[in-house]
């Protein structure tokens, strides 16, 4: 049951981002579902940008969960983008 709300809390995010960032999330939407093995340089960079414009914009967020995120993911940068 929490499995279920999870996954659809996620894919409601998903969509109003899709909605929202239309042009930033063009060809990378199941970018986060592939494989490591199966993920092209093309691929990995476009993420991190991606990545860098999300991270941006949430800095500058008043929502505190939001900006905690965006703390935890500044600090593990490195291994995130590897």
């Amino acid at each position: 049951m929490v499995e279920r709300r999870v996954s659809h809390a996620l894919d409601e995010v998903r969509r109003h981002e899709r909605r929202v960032f239309r042009a930033e999330l063009k060809k990378v939407r199941w970018a986060p579902l592939k494989g490591d093995d199966k993920l092209t340089e093309a691929d990995a960079a476009v993420a991190e940008k991606v990545l860098k414009g999300w991270c941006g914009w949430v800095s500058r967020s008043r929502v505190p969960e939001r900006v905690t995120v965006w703390q935890t993911t500044r600090k593990r940068w490195d291994r995130i983008v590897a």
